[in-house]
């Protein structure tokens, strides 16, 4: 609250806005988080703010992290896939560390989930998905990195090691 009351600019209150729309989907609050992230379009569209691009691609990663707590999982990779294919966040997700990292963790978890739900009825289509979330991971823990997010590291390099752990239970 104080950030918000101290942000002098609209990329300033837009990052508060953005920050406290992580903040509720970490807690698990997702419908806060998504009324966050209204706010955070509205602030967007209003005017044009500094950083719209890289606030635009985080608005569209929190929106499918919080579809992905929701266990809607076809959501979340959509919204995830149009980023990729869209030109301006394509350009934002190829060079921005932190927004690759949040695509990559959480693209290599839906492709997990894909993976487990496939192990029995398709071995082979769900081998191909464990090897792309486990590609996906390494990705998220190189960006982890190259923005020397050392917590961010730790996350992905949990996640890593559990779905290491899940593809070996289920025989991939």
């Amino acid at each position: 609250r104080l950030a918000g009351t101290l942000a002098a600019s609209g990329f300033q209150r837009a990052l508060v806005t953005l920050n406290e729309a992580m903040l509720w989907r970490r807690l698990g609050d997702n419908e806060q988080a998504r009324r966050q992230l209204e706010v955070l379009k509205k602030q967007r569209l209003a005017h044009h703010v500094a950083g719209n691009d890289y606030l635009g691609a985080m608005e569209c990663i929190v929106s499918a992290w919080c579809a992905y707590t929701a266990r809607d999982l076809p959501l979340a990779q959509s919204l995830l896939g149009g980023m990729a294919d869209d030109p301006a966040r394509s350009v934002v997700l190829r060079h921005h560390p932190d927004v690759r990292f949040e695509w990559c963790n959480l693209w290599a978890l839906g492709c997990r989930s894909r993976a487990l739900a496939l192990a029995a009825e398709d071995a082979p289509a769900a081998r191909l998905l464990a090897e792309e979330s486990l590609r996906r991971f390494g990705d998220a823990l190189t960006a982890a990195f190259e923005s020397h997010s050392f917590d961010a590291a730790q996350h992905v390099a949990a996640n890593l090691g559990m779905a290491v752990w899940l593809f070996d239970r289920v025989g991939l």
